[in-house]
């Protein structure tokens, strides 16, 4: 890491030497906590480096090669990330074991998204970039019909506007209640116990 610094908006930070990138996170002294760093740094390797990440980037879910947390830039309540534990650029160059246990945790994070969040409206992200950088990973957004400006389909959903109405010192508590009610929900109902009994299933 070659900088760290506090913004409220990704746009105020300066631009980033060349073979660097800014990387950045909820939280800090005011929206957004800001770290430099050689252009190959994976996100979720990054967060395991540093040790003055706020509390809502703990994980809720942990299991078979998956993590599940909140989305790091974004504070809307309930956005999750779900991510392969290894490093794999693009989904087809995960494994079938990767595959799979990407795919019922995505379905167990939506279920618990509903039952306890009460989250009635999703709509679902997979992103690849041209940098060594990029990592599989799936966003689960909760759309909320009052802050989409009229449509809640996906396609004329103004993803940027709609996110932009959810600040992090606003919300910071919501993200908080909402990550203990998904890891509640997930002890509750076995969802560990499940993926494993599936992914088991699957190798037999």
């Amino acid at each position: 890491m070659h900088d760290r610094v506090d913004v409220d908006r990704v746009d105020e930070l300066p631009a980033a030497p060349t073979g660097l990138r800014w990387v950045d996170f909820l939280g800090g002294t005011r929206n957004l906590r800001c770290y430099l760093v050689e252009g190959g740094v994976v996100r979720h390797e990054l967060m395991a480096a540093v040790d003055d990440l706020d509390r809502v980037h703990d994980p809720v879910l942990v299991h078979a090669g998956v993590t599940v947390r909140q989305d790091s830039s974004y504070a809307l309540p309930g956005f999750y990330v779900v991510a392969l534990d290894g490093h794999v650029p693009a989904l087809d160059g995960a494994g079938d074991a990767q595959t799979v246990a990407l795919a019922l945790a995505v379905r167990e994070v939506r279920r618990g998204m509903r039952e306890a969040l009460g989250i009635e409206l999703v709509h679902l992200h997979y992103e690849e970039k041209p940098r060594a950088s990029s990592h599989v990973h799936q966003w689960l957004v909760p759309v909320h019909a009052e802050h989409a400006a009229g449509s809640t389909s996906l396609m004329r959903l103004d993803l940027h506007a709609y996110l932009a109405c959810f600040v992090f010192r606003e919300q910071r508590a919501a993200i908080l209640a909402a990550n203990e009610s998904l890891r509640a929900h997930f002890d509750a109902t076995g969802t560990r116990e499940r993926l494993d009994a599936a992914l088991g299933s699957l190798r037999a």
